[in-house]
């Protein structure tokens, strides 16, 4: 039977090999489910951002979402819906896809647990080069506030730890083309991580049997995620042979303002094709918004906005919603255009969710969220599901929802009770 990466490996030159009709009935080399989720800190205006209408029939759409209205009938938004240990404003993102109780761990000043998309991962990330993709706006004065949150992504490990991401357009750009360096360079590169690795587990086997058993643990801990190390480097090894996709594209500029609609589209655009050519399955961006708020000329930051105090604040939070929902439109028109070997898109493959742990006013209990694409069929859109005030719907049912559209053998997740019938 034909093998796209049996394919590859025999070629041995550095082209790409396109997708092939002939191919995508192949049952190694079907077009595999896409998870991407996009979070965001301290919410919006939620006066001028939900829609008015609640039955299950339709929704009005707001000045916000009117931004989506060519995907009206490809996305459902939630009302009144929360994650379940989420009550301090400030930590916006970091939990947003773990709905973790990160102070409730006893003699832990903190504890994250993984994210869904980690959990996706294990499950879609096996016949790609890479697992996982994980992208943040870089660092900047508004968000260093609050809003983000602990962490460096929207991303935990199986351990709670966070998972460092590419903050720039052209790091990404490098990873999904394959850089400018040689063979022989990544093959020193190779070598020398593994070596370093190997020192590190030899050291902790040995410090492993002189250690009390309190610092055993820790040490176990440590070691575990060294194996997640190992994992990584094994793949990098098993696809060192097979060529990275032939550039469409120039490489973009080194920096980008963060939080700007610049820097989101260009993500944009680099995300489309690190999924259409099938460099990995499941990516996640946490972005910014204070280059957004630089562009309507607004010299505060996005904490304060988020209190919403006076006339201009309002306007102006909802002029950032705005631009939000339409970088968002943007990326999903990119997702319609790709044709995958199959005769569907990208879109119909995927699931893309963007949403925030925040929403006006620092308050914690119902948040945005929207989910769009069909996930091959598996998703029901063009809805607004509401849930009753006084019992909100709870966001990890959401993603148990999509973990198990996407195929993924869990039936639970985090705090989440069932997946949402509604959505299927």
């Amino acid at each position: 039977m034909l093998n796209r990466r049996h394919i590859l490996k025999g070629l041995g030159a550095a082209i790409a090999l396109p997708s092939l009709t002939s191919l995508a009935n192949n049952k190694s080399n079907k077009v595999e489910p896409k998870l991407i989720f996009l979070g965001f800190p301290f919410g919006i205006r939620d006066k001028k951002f939900f829609p008015k209408k609640q039955d299950k029939r339709g929704f009005d759409l707001t000045v916000p979402l009117a931004e989506l209205k060519k995907h009206k009938n490809d996305f459902t938004i939630f009302r009144h819906i929360k994650n379940a240990h989420n009550y301090n404003p400030h930590d916006g993102c970091s939990t947003l896809l773990t709905d973790a109780d990160i102070y409730g761990t006893p003699g832990k000043l903190y504890q994250n647990a993984v994210s869904c998309d980690q959990v996706a991962a294990q499950h879609l990330g096996k016949n790609v080069r890479y697992s996982s993709i994980s992208l943040s706006s870089p660092e900047s004065a508004g968000t260093a506030q609050g809003g983000w949150g602990n962490g460096l992504s929207l991303s935990w490990n199986t351990l709670g730890a966070t998972i460092p991401a590419i903050t720039r357009p052209i790091d990404l750009y490098y990873k999904i083309f394959g850089g400018n360096e040689t063979k022989q360079e990544r093959i020193y590169k190779l070598k020398q991580k593994r070596s370093v690795l190997d020192t590190h587990l030899s050291d902790f086997k040995r410090l492993h049997k002189v250690v009390i058993k309190e610092d055993r643990e820790k040490l176990e801990e440590y070691t575990n995620s060294l194996r997640g190390i190992e994992l990584q480097l094994a793949k990098e090894k098993e696809w060192f042979n097979i060529p990275y996709p032939k550039a469409s594209m120039k490489p973009p500029i080194a920096n980008f303002v963060s939080g700007s609609k610049e820097e989101h589209r260009i993500f944009y655009d680099l995300m489309t094709i690190a999924l259409q050519t099938g460099q990995t399955n499941v990516m996640t961006y946490r972005l910014s918004l204070d280059g957004i708020l630089r562009e309507l000329n607004y010299n505060g930051e996005i904490h304060g906005l988020n209190h919403m105090r006076g006339d201009m604040n309002l306007e102006i939070g909802e002029a950032k919603d705005k631009i939000l929902m339409n970088g968002y439109s943007y990326f999903l028109n990119k997702l319609k255009s790709v044709k995958m070997a199959d005769g569907s898109t990208l879109f119909d493959n995927s699931a893309v969710s963007i949403g925030s742990n925040t929403r006006s006013q620092h308050t914690t209990k119902d948040l945005p969220l929207i989910v769009s694409g069909h996930l091959q069929g598996k998703l029901k859109q063009g809805q607004q599901i509401a849930f009753d005030e006084r019992n909100p719907g709870r966001m990890s049912d959401v993603w148990l929802t999509l973990l198990q559209g996407a195929g993924c053998p869990v039936e639970k997740f985090s705090t989440s009770k069932d997946r949402i019938s509604e959505m299927v």
